[in-house]
């Protein structure tokens, strides 16, 4: 019975593998055969407490079994361990709490040498040192170890409990080791495993709520139990009342544990790598909890693979070694594969070819028989060779890409060994970007840029040319237009920036062409003109009647067509950065002012929109209509200007205006009355020129999907005069 209920601490391994700074601890078995299949021990790193550490042990069989048990705490302080137990001692009660054996100090005690050596375990170098060991020679039956430091001092210690019959091979075994400990907390998990040799089957339990039933206060409410065997891990939480593992208890006289109880318990095939288990408490809850390992009879586990074959690179003539490793009871058999077919004679967990050739080359898996099922490794991918530096065959292409999209850049090198990868953006490399092909989920701005690939190997490195990534925005401004009133003479001035280059823009005056869609024609401007001008103000293209050879770039943005031979104006023309068009009315009417981007990217755009005209009254207030394409939402800075044009030079300007944005479905999205100065930094950040401080403009920002707008600016308790409607895009 396990006495101590107060234990913390954190497993190291279970067999110590090196002499150096630290000692390294490391799943082990011995490789000595003996008659049969068994638990052969444990080792464990622990920090004892005060009241000790005490580990269950039980020996079955009918003759008796040696036993080296050692608690080293001043042989760990040689290698570098701190906060060691200067002065542990061992005590060894029988099932009655009889004394059977104890050591304080071991003083070089020869059979506790000689069972060392016949283990493998690390020696104890100083003989006089205080670390206690003892060898014990023990009839069958349960026994409990405890841990103690001399005058209830507390530290590190490395504890074991091992099988010293080896050599012998005595028929007696281990068929029971069990650890209680605190879980939880400073404590962290609770962690206990075993050595063994062979295949077993072993159950393992993680005791929580049944342990209340044994008087143990303060135990694990709910015990979550984790196995790890080699490479492989699976779990239990709450064992379910399982009908085989109830049959074991039984077999093995453990505590029965009620079918609803929240212990965790499962079996598992130990080979000789050993398992460690590690219980931890739902929820992060802290307790008392009891790991117990039980050697039974009569159960078969599926064969589980624990070791894996790995990828594999090798120059032609090398030697080729394959190693895998599986458990299960009965043992399983195994079979090598190439490329899903077995290969002739390979049946050992280690598959070699002295000289490997390119005809070796292939996928290879290790798969695992028995009559309880079969089990296949991962496939471990062989390559042969001759040496060559890594060059690249097809470099990543340039894209353009809308925010929000998926990007994928795929380069394909050769190179013997296969190479490393690493992605650059702008020459920094992208964490994380380690494989050939680099795939982002939704690109933004910030993705835009230049990017290679570096590929390395032991022959050399390569670096691809540059793929040139640009992101255009999800939406974009892509049509104005204006309907006002003219006087014979006026002119109407339509602003526009194009960002990032030229780009192809449709401009248009109509006025006869307004016949067709209902007006009559001695209300519309008989024939406009126009003029394009740029930043400068230089006039970059003029035209008075439009050019049928247009007509296309009509149809293609879906404007309405104009009748052939009408006076009205029109031109296509590559535009570059701020372009102002001046439309002058040839008699009186109305006309229609309309300028649409004729080009699908949207990394070269038009970024701002604008309108300058008289503001009337009724049906003569100022509408600008905008058009948003693409998808997603755009934010949008809209001005109603009216008192700021003045420090242009603008003349009789509206003193009040006030501004509405409106829908298709002439619903209200937005709208301002006199603009709130905190809006200064963002018009700054547009270009947008600055508004006076305390002036009765408009402005305002809104987000808004794709569709068709109406800004609608006038003048508050029917003012007039000179207004501008602007629409800029913002970040």
């Amino acid at each position: 019975m396990i006495t101590s209920s107060d234990m913390s601490g954190t497993l190291l391994g279970w067999r110590a593998v090196s002499r150096a700074a630290a000692i390294i601890l490391a799943l082990a078995s011995i490789s000595i055969g003996f008659a049969q299949s068994r638990m052969t021990g444990f080792t464990l790193r622990v920090a004892v407490p005060a009241s000790g550490i005490t580990s269950t042990f039980t020996i079955a069989g009918t003759v008796p079994k040696a036993v080296l048990i050692r608690a080293l705490g001043p042989a760990l302080a040689g290698f570098g361990v701190a906060g060691t137990l200067a002065d542990p001692q061992i005590v060894v009660t029988n099932s009655t709490g009889a004394t059977v054996a104890s050591n304080d100090n071991w003083n070089g005690d020869a059979a506790v040498v000689a069972a060392t050596g016949r283990l493998g375990s690390f020696p104890i170098t100083n003989t006089g040192s205080r670390d206690a060991a003892l060898v014990a020679t023990l009839p069958p039956g349960t026994y409990a170890a405890t841990f103690t430091g001399v005058g209830a001092t507390t530290g590190l210690v490395l504890i074991e409990v091992n099988d010293a019959d080896i050599v012998s091979g005595s028929s007696s075994v281990f068929s029971f080791l069990a650890l209680r400990g605190l879980v939880g907390g400073s404590a962290g998990p609770l962690v206990f495993g075993i050595n063994t040799s062979g295949n077993l089957a072993v159950m393992i339990r993680a005791l929580g709520p049944t342990l209340t039933s044994l008087g143990v206060a303060g135990a694990l409410a709910d015990p979550t139990l984790t196995v790890t065997a080699g490479s492989a891990a699976f779990t239990n939480n709450n064992w379910g009342g399982d009908a085989s593992l109830a049959a074991a208890a039984a077999q093995v006289g453990a505590t029965p544990l009620p079918a609803n109880s929240l212990d965790s318990a499962l079996f598992a095939a130990v080979g000789v790598a050993g398992v460690t288990a590690t219980v931890t408490g739902v929820g992060n809850t802290t307790g008392i909890a009891q790991v117990e390992f039980y050697s039974v009879t009569g159960v078969s586990i599926a064969p589980l693979i624990t070791s894996t074959p790995r990828d594999t690179a090798l120059v032609t003539g090398s030697r080729l070694t394959l190693t895998a490793a599986a458990t299960g009871v009965p043992a399983p058999t195994y079979q090598w594969q190439k490329n899903g077919v077995a290969i002739a004679g390979a049946t050992a967990a280690t598959y070699t070819v002295a000289a490997a050739q390119v005809a070796d080359t292939g996928t290879y898996t290790f798969v695992a028989t028995s009559t309880a099922g079969t089990a296949t490794s991962t496939p471990a991918v062989v390559s042969v060779g001759a040496l060559a530096a890594p060059t690249v065959v097809q470099a990543p292409t340039s894209q353009t890409v809308t925010a929000g999209a998926s990007l994928t850049l795929t380069a394909t090198v050769t190179a013997f060994p296969g190479p490393t990868y690493q992605w650059q953006k702008d020459g920094v490399a992208v964490p994380g970007a380690t494989n050939a092909t680099l795939t982002i989920a939704s690109v933004q701005a910030v993705n835009a840029g230049t990017y290679t690939l570096t590929a390395t190997n032991s022959q050399g490195t390569v670096t691809s040319a540059g793929a040139v990534i640009a992101v255009e925005p999800s939406s974009k401004l892509s049509n104005l237009s204006v309907r006002t009133s003219m006087a014979d003479g006026q002119s109407l001035a339509v602003g526009m920036v194009v960002s990032g280059g030229p780009r192809s823009v449709l401009v248009r005056a109509a006025g006869p062409a307004l016949v067709p869609l209902g007006f009559q024609a001695n209300s519309v401007v008989a024939n406009p003109r126009m003029a394009l001008f740029n930043a400068q103000s230089v006039q970059i293209l003029a035209n008075d009647d439009w050019d049928p050879r247009l007509a296309p770039s009509f149809a293609q943005v879906a404007a309405f067509p104009f009748p052939a031979g009408s006076r009205d104006a029109a031109v296509v023309q590559n535009l570059d950065g701020q372009v102002s068009v001046q439309i002058t009315a040839s008699g009186a009417g109305t006309l229609l002012a309309e300028a649409y981007d004729l080009e699908t990217g949207n990394s070269l755009r038009l970024v701002n929109l604008s309108v300058l005209n008289r503001v009337g009254t009724g049906n003569d207030v100022l509408i600008a209509g905008f058009n948003l394409s693409g998808t997603g939402t755009k934010r949008l800075l809209i001005r109603g200007v009216g008192p700021s044009l003045t420090q242009l030079g603008v003349t009789g300007v509206l003193a009040d205006p006030q501004i509405q944005i409106m829908n298709s479905s002439n619903a209200q999205v937005g709208s301002s009355d006199n603009w709130d100065a905190a809006l200064a930094p963002v018009m700054a950040s547009v270009g947008a020129f600055p508004l006076l401080a305390g002036s009765r403009d408009s402005a305002l920002v809104v987000t808004l999907g794709v569709g068709t707008y109406s800004a609608i600016m006038s003048g508050v308790a029917g003012g007039t005069g000179m207004g501008i409607i602007e629409v800029y895009e913002l970040p």
